[in-house]
């Protein structure tokens, strides 16, 4: 298994907002809400940069291209993606193991 850098274990800490080395579907969900405060059910990539700075978790989930946006539903499945045995809730390794396998996707091209 990769290491997590530095980047990757903050931002970890940062949605594990009850800080027991795990994130659960709830955490998760409470994240969306968090960052859609408007409760339109779509996270935009300005909201997220207030809330977040580093958008590239949010270039990981986002599938519009063309007009950045989560919608909640993208959201929920990109959890199921992490979290790898389906426990309900994702740990820093499922986690690095996503987002690497992303990096070196992105490496290919």
């Amino acid at each position: 298994m990769a290491e997590a850098t530095k980047g990757e274990q903050d931002f970890f800490a940062k949605l594990d907002v009850n800080g027991d080395g795990s994130i659960l579907k709830a955490e998760w969900l409470k994240i969306f809400d968090a960052t859609d405060p408007d409760k339109s059910g779509i996270i935009t990539r300005k909201k997220w940069t207030v809330t977040y700075g580093d958008t590239d978790v949010f270039d990981k989930i986002s599938t519009k291209k063309t007009t950045p946006q989560i919608k909640r539903e993208e959201w929920e499945k990109a959890f199921d993606k992490v979290d790898k045995d389906a426990d309900g809730k994702t740990t820093l390794a499922e986690w690095v193991s996503v987002t690497n396998k992303k990096k070196k996707k992105k490496k290919k091209k």
